[in-house]
């Protein structure tokens, strides 16, 4: 008997992605050749998975890779690298953070340290990774970029752009 076993994506005309196990096998009923088809629909299942694996890997508060994934996507780009093959890897952290923290308590701090992590975001060239390494640490990976003067350009850029003042209420912080 022919037999079919797997996993499908389906995306709904709503837009919704469903995930089917699928099983066919062929068959003969009353004399006549059928196919019995059984299938079960895994797509709760999956978004849990695929919430819990995003959970492992990124920080709940930012959304940004965490730690865990920064050091995943270095062994990769280290396995995989060329000979004379450079990148960058900048690592920082806010300076008066403890100071926001308790003067704003951790709403506050947790509005800056969001939009800390917007603005670099918005700096990222295709291809970086950046990531919260800690309670007010990030750090920067950027793949083939040039020289010490290019990484050094860069990391002053960033400087500048994070430290413009955050608004907390009626007040200007940074």
């Amino acid at each position: 008997a022919a037999r079919y076993s797997g996993l499908h994506r389906h995306v709904g005309g709503e837009g919704r992605t469903r995930w089917v196990d699928l099983h066919a096998v062929s068959v003969s009923h009353r004399g006549a050749p059928a196919v019995l088809v059984h299938v079960l629909d895994l797509t709760a299942e999956r978004e849990v998975h695929e919430a819990l694996s995003f959970a492992r890997s990124h920080d709940p508060l930012t959304s940004l890779p965490n730690r865990r994934a920064l050091l995943h996507r270095l062994d990769g780009w280290f396995a995989r690298r060329e000979p004379g093959e450079s990148g960058v890897l900048l690592v920082f952290d806010l300076d008066g953070f403890r100071r926001i923290n308790q003067a704003w308590s951790t709403a506050g701090a947790d509005q800056v340290l969001k939009g800390v992590a917007g603005r670099l975001r918005q700096a990222c060239r295709p291809g970086d990774l950046l990531a919260r390494t800690g309670m007010d640490e990030f750090a920067l990976f950027m793949p083939q970029l040039g020289d010490a003067t290019a990484a050094s350009d860069r990391a002053e850029a960033l400087r500048i752009q994070v430290s413009a003042p955050f608004n907390l209420g009626d007040e200007a912080v940074g």
